[in-house]
């Protein structure tokens, strides 16, 4: 045409005369924003009055993110004419978020603290350069340029990809230096972790689809196949009112308010994006633009620069940034010991725990009654509404599952990571966190908000570059609390929609508990489960195990010399000495002090042919059975006066007397429960017990055809573990070797050890071999403290009860956390890696039942500052959910909720 030419746009031929038509339509702003709101409004309503159930509600959000959003892109790119591109636009927003980019960037690195600034310096940057680009950007700028300038649109599916490998990689890079850092994981490179960030933003799917969209606009000739294009057409279409309509959805609730304290970050954010995004565009532009002849034509153009500006930041960013003030937290938690357990790729979907429940409708939560009092505060928790909502979040995780998969066949990136922020003045609960423990898909449901520290510090994941797109999660309100780096993190599924979809549940929608999916299972540990478990002195007679438990209970059991001296099993508690155990005592000097204690039991000596009975064998034997573990005692002293049932003293020949007693009694029993299974599982044809056959056969095969112990093996898997576990086999409890020496040998360190080691290392690699002397602990014993160090001075050796005692209370796979306070300084004894809720089952079953999170503060760290409000003060103060694995020495304070009571009839 003369004096204009055809643009294709949205499947349509549009005649465009840039001289002729009207800078913009102003007057079709209005209805265009009426619609949007309109829009808004219908959603907020249908999800306030439960026309829309959570599960229709996560339906919708997973149509928009996997199909609406996709094929838009995916259009619109193959019908983009690049000859009518004014690529200086392009230029000029890139730039100016580069500016904007820098600067906040800087001047985050300036004023943050060391500790956290490199995290949030990139995040903050990323988020100073956002833009709400489809949802509310597109039906802006269509309003007022499709009249004018209908191309005007296309630079949205330009700016955003482009934007988004640009910057964001940089951004994530800063994240991941952060963790790198703080982890201390020197082993990776930086240039490892660069190569790893530019690889998940590659894959990022809206770059993905817009790779696509442009290799098919080639392949096809700028055109759409018809049927193809039909088919795209309908979905991209349906994108605009769906997502407006799930926008809300998502408000339902959400009204909230922003502290002042979190309101400086959100104004500087809000000022860098409102204020120098718009005058950078439009100025760079111009810039651009001098000297071209054809610049004439661009003055629209410019002040569509300077719209582009102003375009909203997605409400989510802002409420992050508001909320973000505190440090940035980054670890790993694979390996128990947060998070970051090595909280590392993550894969699955992500679902949203939050509550808005409101503090006058609800009653306080109930704490640990020995927490410091300094803590005060009123937790507010709603147990209707809150508690319940905790564990609804699981009941549509199967129609994520599909989106998940579509997803992936998409192009979506797999691997994830999120963490959470603070919540302000409210208790809430924040979106879970995935965690992968070797390929095992878990969630992490992480709920956090103390109400009288302004500061905290939840712990972040190990990957926080994943997939912040420039828009998916630009369609929340100002006032959603949600994880901060679920932002950032989402999967693939949700990166390609302009919504946060694990965001659409509403406080008031309540749907039954479903069971399991509270995270990974701790790795199966062979031995009985509980915490009061015990540890028995095992030995032949008269090796002085009687003397040992004496010193180490401070009891008097007999002890004589002569074989059998013990016949019923003496059983105390000893207290675990630990130093971190008294200095809470001595910093909160409470009325009441519980440390954590070792169950010993002494049991009667054992002789050759015991597992036949012999020297009331079977009875000691079953004694043995009965613990869980077994000190292995053997005589390495010579007395005259003190009488060797073997006539003579050889320590590595009486460590193979018991070894074996022990050994033929599993074989004992193992051949009976063969035998039983063979009859069911083989014969019988029940297929339910034939693997369990098949374990007992290896296990036969170790015990019984190579002669060893089940527990020199190291490899058996969770199966052959709860096989083990229902039998509890002697030669699979650990086993610490004590060697008793004379007082004179234990000072010198030589006599015997170095054949006992020698025999330990080649048959029960691992195990701990300690050498003691009980003539020399009970003189030890009696003695004064100044008596004590005098002597040990001078002999240069030290008592090693204290050691003992620990390790044996190691090899019960048990440690203890603490609870402390002005009423009172405990020990609580748990399992290794057992979870907060778990934890806190042990002070009382309320705990566990209505659990809400556990604040945990590292002994060290509160040694280390002082006190907890100092801990507070320095970031060592955190919050922890459902999935925390508790550590050993942690000091802890539970929230929980008061588990509804059944009414009386």
């Amino acid at each position: 045409m003369e004096g204009g030419h055809y643009v294709i746009i949205h499947g349509q031929n549009i005649t465009h005369n840039p001289l002729s038509a009207p800078a913009m339509s102003i007057d079709r702003l209005f209805p265009a924003l009426l619609e949007c709101f309109g829009i808004i409004l219908c959603g907020y309503i249908a999800g306030h009055s439960d026309l829309i159930s959570v599960g229709q509600a996560r339906c919708l959000g997973s149509f928009v993110s996997c199909f609406a959003l996709p094929a838009l892109l995916f259009r619109n790119m193959v019908q983009l004419q690049f000859a009518n591109v004014v690529w200086s636009f392009l230029w000029s927003v890139l730039i100016a978020k580069v500016c904007v980019f820098g600067l906040v960037c800087v001047l985050t690195l300036m004023v943050a603290s060391p500790d956290g600034r490199f995290g949030k310096a990139g995040l903050f940057a990323i988020f100073a350069t956002q833009s709400n680009d489809f949802a509310l950007g597109y039906p802006i700028v269509d309003a007022l340029y499709r009249s004018s300038h209908p191309d005007y649109t296309q630079y949205l599916y330009l700016v955003a990809p482009v934007s988004l490998m640009l910057l964001n990689p940089v951004g994530f890079c800063l994240c991941e230096l952060q963790r790198w850092t703080q982890n201390h994981e020197h082993n990776h490179s930086k240039l490892r972790i660069v190569s790893i960030v530019l690889l998940r933003v590659l894959k990022n799917p809206i770059v993905f689809m817009v790779v696509v969209g442009m290799i098919s606009h080639f392949l096809f000739g700028g055109r759409v196949p018809q049927l193809l294009g039909e088919f795209v057409d309908g979905l991209a279409d349906s994108f605009g009112g769906a997502a407006l309509f799930y926008l809300g959805l998502t408000m339902v609730g959400q009204m909230g308010r922003v502290t002042r304290s979190t309101g400086v970050t959100l104004i500087v954010l809000l000022t860098a994006k409102l204020l120098l995004m718009p005058l950078l565009c439009k100025d760079m532009l111009e810039l651009l633009d001098a000297g071209n002849s054809s610049s004439k034509n661009h003055t629209s153009l410019s002040d569509y620069a300077f719209l582009y500006g102003v375009l909203p930041t997605a409400p989510s960013v802002a409420i992050y940034a508001s909320q973000y003030n505190m440090q940035l937290e980054v670890g790993s938690q694979e390996e128990p010991n947060y998070q970051i357990l090595e909280q590392s790729s993550m894969s699955g979907t992500t679902e949203d725990v939050r509550s808005q429940t409101r503090p006058e409708s609800h009653g306080p939560a109930q704490s640990t009654p020995s927490q410091n009092s300094t803590n005060g505060g009123v937790y507010i928790f709603g147990d209707s509404s809150a508690f319940s909502y905790l564990k609804s979040h699981r009941a549509v995780r199967q129609v994520h599952l599909f989106a998940i998969r579509l997803a992936g066949l998409l192009g979506g990136v797999q691997e994830t990571g999120q963490a959470p922020s603070s919540a302000p003045e409210e208790i809430r609960l924040t979106c879970t966190q995935f965690v992968r423990y070797h390929k095992n898909q878990c969630v992490q449901d992480i709920v956090h908000r103390r109400s009288s520290a302004p500061d905290f510090h939840p712990p972040a994941p190990r990957s926080l570059y994943a997939h912040f797109s420039l828009t998916p999660h630009s369609m929340l309100t100002p006032h959603l609390h949600l994880t901060p780096f679920s932002l950032l993190t989402y999967t693939s599924l949700h990166a390609l929609s302009s919504l946060t979809p694990h965001s659409m549940l509403t406080p008031h929608l309540h749907m039954p508990p479903k069971k399991g999916g509270d995270g990974p299972k701790p790795p199966p540990l062979i031995g009985r489960f509980g915490t009061s478990l015990k540890i028995g002195i095992v030995g032949l007679p008269n090796v002085g195990k009687s003397t040992f438990f004496n010193v180490l209970t401070k009891s008097q059991a007999a002890a004589e010399n002569f074989p059998f001296c013990t016949i019923d099993p003496n059983e105390s508690r000893v207290p675990i000495p630990d130093e971190r155990f008294d200095f809470l005592c001595q910093y909160h000097k409470p009325a009441s002090k519980v440390p954590a204690f070792l169950n010993v039991v002494d049991i009667a000596g054992l002789v050759k042919g015991a597992h036949a009975g012999q020297g009331l064998g079977n009875a000691f034997l079953s004694h043995i059975s009965a613990c869980d573990a077994i000190f292995h005692m053997t005589r390495a002293f010579e007395d005259e006066d003190i009488i060797h049932v073997e006539g003579c003293v050889d320590p590595v020949r009486d460590i193979e007397i018991i070894h074996e007693e022990l050994r033929m009694k599993d074989e004992e029993m193992i051949g009976p429960i063969i035998d039983k299974l063979e009859k069911t599982a083989v014969r019988g044809g029940d297929k339910k017990l034939k693997p369990e056959y098949d374990i007992m056969c290896k296990i036969k095969s170790w015990v019984v055809d190579e002669k060893k112990h089940v527990r020199y093996y190291h490899e058996w898997n969770d199966k052959e573990i709860e096989v083990l576990n229902k039998y509890l086999f002697l030669t699979s409890k650990p086993m610490i070797y004590l060697v008793n020496l004379s007082e004179k040998d234990y000072i010198r360190k030589k006599k015997w050890l170095v054949k006992i080691k020698e025999w330990v290392d080649a048959h029960d690699p691992g195990a701990l071999v300690i050498p003691f002397s009980g003539g020399f602990e009970s003189k030890h014993q009696d003695m004064s403290d100044e008596e004590k160090q005098k002597y040990c001075e001078e002999n240069k050796t030290q008592s090693v009860l204290t050691k003992i005692i620990k390790n044996g209370y190691a090899a019960l796979q048990l440690e203890y956390f603490f609870t402390a306070g002005p009423d009172e300084v405990r020990a609580w004894t748990i399992r290794k890696a057992t979870k907060a809720p778990q934890a806190a089952g042990k002070i009382h079953t309320d705990f566990e039942k209505g659990f809400i999170m556990a604040e945990v503060m590292k002994f060290s760290d509160f040694k280390e500052e002082g006190s907890e409000t100092a801990a507070k003060a320095a970031g060592k103060y955190r919050q922890q959910g459902r999935n925390y694995v508790v550590e050993d020495g942690d000091i802890i304070f539970f929230k929980f909720n008061t588990p509804n009571q059944p009414k009386k009839k």
